[in-house]
């Protein structure tokens, strides 16, 4: 057939007369040779499609020249018979995949050399018992159903119910009543305790209390009072003899001996001592006192009370402190409170000292002190200075400090004082009439201004009202308060008096700390003795302060004075009011010697006047020495006389 085909295909291609397009066809199967697998073999491909040297019959599959052959693969299923499990079977599986050949792959087989283990989707644990027929198919070591039906992990034979899975066990249950053996009085009798509960041997309907061993039964304790019958007075009455030991009809509360049926309650008389309620200080109490001992009933006998009238007084230290509220201690409670604990401020009154040093933190309040600051601006009209005109600051009555303008026409002052109260006072003086001033507080807000009035007594604030002398111009007072004696009663060394240090503390009770000590600004000037202030009193000296004529050393130099009028600040012997008139140079002061330099040399007045031709000397005249203190007093003396010491005074008076 495939010959036939062949023929007709070069039958319908058509014959060339080439030789060279000839059909080559050696084994004349009719497939052109550069098409046949094998051109010397007619049975190729004709009987032997993938020419692989098996025929078609034999060939698992001829169109693949790589598949087995049905004599080694007899279902064709690419396995070789030796390789598989069922080589009749083309769906078994290979003992590659299957060592046992159970029809389950290694992979989900639980052992793949036993046969008679399953697969794990059957038996989860492997354990050989099937999934519906294990307790807990993820534990090989769990109980199987057929023999522990609850699964509880307990043996139905261990089982007290093997159909509950809470149910107790014999082990611990050994009558299976459900109750644990440690709590069961018969673990040998399921009804004890279920119609036993207190294990007394009298069921439940038959107990008094069946939660109550004590408790007996109906039949031999009929009030059920747990005293039998034969020795309850009265054994309907759940009272007698439990409320009433002695059965004489008086309840025990309310009996004063329950034992004896003779003794009944006692009428007014509720502690049973023999005392009645009106003479008892306590009738609640059998030990407390009786009226015709102790007539305040404070618990103290008269023969030992300094006033059995007034229970609050007795002899008895309750503190330990040494004294009793019969001594005046004000708070017997208290060993820190007694008379004269405070001995530092009294000897007699009842005061506290917590600390011990003397003092009373209870003593009167006062203000504690604070900071107030002032700027003062002033003018004198003529320039000459304020005099005796002043503004006077008072701290807590007591004058701190007189702030006045020593000199020329205007100057700003600063300061701050310490206190609880501050009084700023005009204090009048010559010439009033020449002096104006405005006062301000820290934040620059002008608490008055006032100018001095055309007749020199008083001055006018800036509303036209007099300020006359001594008048109050502005005040000041702080509000918080501390102890004027202790103002801190838990330290011995802090009180009213003591030494005031540097560490941070009130040690003195002022309301000031550190004051009056290197560290702190006592006179409000901004600096303390630590920042250089030589006199911490003063506000108007610090290492800032203007030097004036005061015998003072105001800008702390070390230097008294200097740069003014009465120091001699270049040395020669002279200051400028003792005639030197340039006290920055040491060459120039009365009686030097006059040199041609343009300069004054001997402060006479005038500029290079020496005797002899000189350019630019002055010329030679003579005056009348005027001076009581001259030694040429009363004569006729020229500038040429200088130098036998003329007082330079004398001319510049004279001129």
């Amino acid at each position: 057939m495939r010959l036939t085909s062949a023929l007709l295909l070069l039958t319908l291609l058509g014959c060339s007369d080439s030789e060279d397009e000839k059909i080559v066809d050696p084994d004349g199967d009719g497939i052109p040779s550069d098409e046949d697998c094998d051109p010397n073999d007619p049975t190729k491909p004709l009987q032997d499609a993938d020419c692989d040297g098996v025929i078609t019959d034999d060939d698992c599959d001829d169109e693949d020249a790589y598949s087995t052959v049905i004599a080694d693969d007899s279902d064709c299923d690419g396995v070789l018979t030796d390789g598989d499990c069922d080589d009749e079977d083309p769906e078994s599986t290979s003992i590659a995949d299957d060592a046992d050949c159970d029809g389950i792959v290694t992979a989900d087989d639980c052992d793949d050399t036993d046969v008679a283990l399953g697969a794990i989707v059957e038996d989860g644990d492997c354990d050989g018992v099937l999934t519906v027929d294990d307790c807990d198919d993820a534990d090989p070591e769990s109980t199987i159903v057929s023999e522990d039906a609850d699964c509880d992990g307990v043996l139905t034979v261990d089982d007290c119910d093997d159909e509950a899975a809470d149910s107790t066990v014999v082990v611990e249950d050994g009558d299976c009543d459900g109750v644990l053996t440690a709590d069961d009085c018969d673990d040998g009798d399921p009804v004890v305790p279920l119609q036993d509960a207190d294990c007394d041997g009298v069921r439940t309907e038959d107990d008094c209390d069946d939660n109550d061993a004590g408790l007996l039964s109906s039949t031999n304790d009929a009030d059920c009072d747990g005293v039998f019958t034969g020795d309850d007075c009265d054994d309907q009455d759940s009272t007698m003899p439990t409320l009433d030991a002695d059965c004489d009809g008086v309840l025990t509360d309310d009996d004063c001996d329950d034992g004896d049926p003779e003794l009944l309650a006692i009428a007014g008389d509720a502690d049973c001592d023999g005392v009645f309620t009106v003479d008892d200080c306590d009738d609640n109490d059998l030990n407390s006192t009786s009226v015709a001992t102790d007539a305040d009933c404070d618990g103290l006998m008269t023969i030992d009370d300094c006033d059995d009238t007034d229970p609050t007084l007795n002899g008895v230290d309750v503190d330990g402190d040494g004294y009793s509220t019969c001594d005046d201690d004000c708070d017997d409670a208290d060993g820190t409170t007694f008379p004269g604990a405070a001995f530092n401020q009294s000897a007699t009154e009842c005061l506290t000292d917590g600390d011990g040093d003397g003092y009373s933190a209870t003593a009167t309040m006062v203000q504690i002190p604070d900071t107030f600051c002032y700027v003062v601006e002033m003018s004198d009209a003529v320039g000459d200075g304020w005099g005796s005109n002043a503004l006077d600051f008072y701290t807590d009555g007591a004058l701190h400090t007189s702030v006045s303008l020593p000199s020329g026409t205007s100057d700003t002052i600063s300061l701050c004082v310490t206190a609880a109260e501050v009084e700023i006072v005009w204090t009048l003086g010559s010439f009033a009439n020449e002096v104006s001033f405005t006062l301000y507080d820290n934040i620059g807000v002008s608490l008055i201004s006032a100018s001095g009035h055309g007749s020199g007594t008083y001055l006018l604030d800036s509303n036209g009202a007099p300020i006359i002398n001594q008048s109050v111009l502005h005040s000041e007072v702080v509000s918080a308060t501390f102890s004027v004696l202790d103002c801190d009663d838990t330290n011995l060394s802090t009180y009213v008096g003591a030494a005031e240090l540097v560490n941070n503390l009130d040690d003195d009770c002022d309301g000031i700390i550190d004051e009056n000590t290197a560290v702190y600004d006592d006179d409000g000037d901004g600096y303390s003795e630590l920042l250089g202030d030589c006199d911490d009193s003063n506000t108007f000296i610090s290492p800032v302060g203007v030097e004036i004529e005061n015998g003072l050393d105001d800008d702390c130099d070390g230097v008294i004075d200097n740069a003014t009028n009465v120091y001699d600040d270049d040395g020669d012997g002279y200051s400028e009011n003792q005639g030197d008139c340039d006290d920055s140079n040491s060459a120039i002061y009365p009686f030097a010697v006059e040199v041609i330099n343009n300069l004054d040399d001997d402060c006479d007045g005038f500029v290079d006047n020496t005797s002899g031709p000189v350019v630019n000397a002055v010329p030679d005249f003579s005056l009348p020495d005027t001076n009581p203190a001259s030694p040429t007093a009363g004569q006729n003396i020229s500038p040429s006389d200088y130098l036998q010491q003329i007082s330079g005074w004398y001319f510049i008076k004279s001129t």
